[in-house]
């Protein structure tokens, strides 16, 4: 079924979500049960688990790990369709700020229409990019985007599940826009598929699995290669180094199924970093 769903264009993998969820959608809609920031479950396409509660936990973890506060300047990158918008409404005041980008218009459509018309000062930017799981209908790369705001702007930057669907030349470019954004001693959440000792026996026996070693990562797929992208922990590493990031804290993700990691409270392994004072 995966194989299957994954050899569609990304428009109709959405149309199938849409039909698949149309019934629970009806269901929401007419109960009343469905946050009123929350959109229908047939257009979300960033990933399993409750919407409003998984925000809600990196709400959590930024405040535990990234010192946000309700006047903190937060970037989302690769916002989707406003997983963790939402949740930042019940904490940034009009002294703090929200911007969200995404390469899929349509999440960043419905974030304009039911979140900036309730929150001036959160702001969502389609950055149309090329990418076999998200988006075929442009030819611009994303390490030719740019993003759309200026040096040293931003507290807090953060993109979950992001590099896991990037490949290695995108996520350095990436990185460093991420670094060129940030304030200087400024904080971000980053979460990737990171292959070390403990995991690498398992990597290829769980749900998600490498194993096709692409340049200087792991993919899932051939066919579409940012389906599902893993890097070493020394890559990622040197990936930050060049950035000018340095780690602060690392939450392993049980996405192996290694024993190790089995209880820990994330799936993907999440990085906290800060960027490097000059």
């Amino acid at each position: 079924m995966r194989k299957i769903y994954y050899s569609l264009r990304p428009e109709h993998r959405l149309l199938v979500r849409r039909l698949v969820y149309f019934p629970l959608d009806i269901f929401d809609r007419i109960s009343g049960k469905r946050h009123p920031l929350q959109p229908p479950r047939g257009m979300i396409f960033t990933g399993r688990g409750d919407f409003i509660e998984t925000g809600r936990h990196f709400v959590h973890l930024l405040k535990t790990h990234a010192e946000l506060t309700s006047t903190s300047k937060v970037l989302d990158i690769g916002s989707g369709i406003g997983r963790l918008a939402v949740a930042l409404t019940d904490v940034l005041s009009a002294d703090g700020s929200y911007e969200g980008f995404d390469i899929v218009e349509i999440g960043i459509k419905w974030c304009q229409k039911n979140i900036s018309s309730k929150y001036p000062n959160f702001t969502f930017t389609h950055l149309p990019a090329r990418n076999h799981l998200y988006n075929l209908n442009t030819h611009t790369p994303s390490t030719s985007i740019r993003f759309p705001y200026q040096n040293d702007r931003f507290d807090i930057a953060v993109a979950t599940s992001v590099f896991t669907h990037m490949l290695h030349d995108e996520v350095a470019h990436y990185l460093k826009e991420i670094s060129r954004t940030l304030a200087p001693g400024g904080r971000a959440m980053l979460t990737f598929f990171c292959i070390d000792d403990h995991n690498r026996p398992y990597m290829n026996s769980a749900e998600i699995r490498f194993p096709h070693r692409h340049h200087k990562c792991y993919i899932m797929s051939e066919d579409v290669p940012e389906a599902n992208v893993a890097y070493d922990l020394e890559e990622i590493q040197k990936l930050l180094h060049s950035a000018q990031l340095s780690l602060i804290h690392r939450i392993p993700g049980r996405w192996s199924g290694a024993p190790q990691f089995a209880t820990s409270s994330e799936f993907q392994d999440t990085f906290f970093v800060r960027k490097i004072l000059n």
